[in-house]
């Protein structure tokens, strides 16, 4: 899944908390601004998924969140 809402991360994640929980979600590509980063990571790691890549661009970063 590819979540670039450009502000509205945590308001996404939080209204598809159920979704996240989900063993069929493998991974979740995330553009994320540094302010936000560790509510989104706490997010993403409650739902059992890991930052496995991390990758600069410009003010952001791209993640790739994966579950084990």
């Amino acid at each position: 899944m590819k979540i670039d809402v450009d502000g509205g991360d945590l308001d996404v994640l939080r209204g598809m908390s159920r979704a996240l929980q989900r063993p069929s979600l493998r991974s979740v590509l995330i553009e994320i601004d540094p302010p936000l980063r560790g509510q989104i990571n706490a997010l993403l790691t409650e739902a059992g998924l890991r930052c496995v890549r991390e990758v600069p661009y410009q003010r952001t970063s791209n993640c790739v969140y994966s579950r084990d």
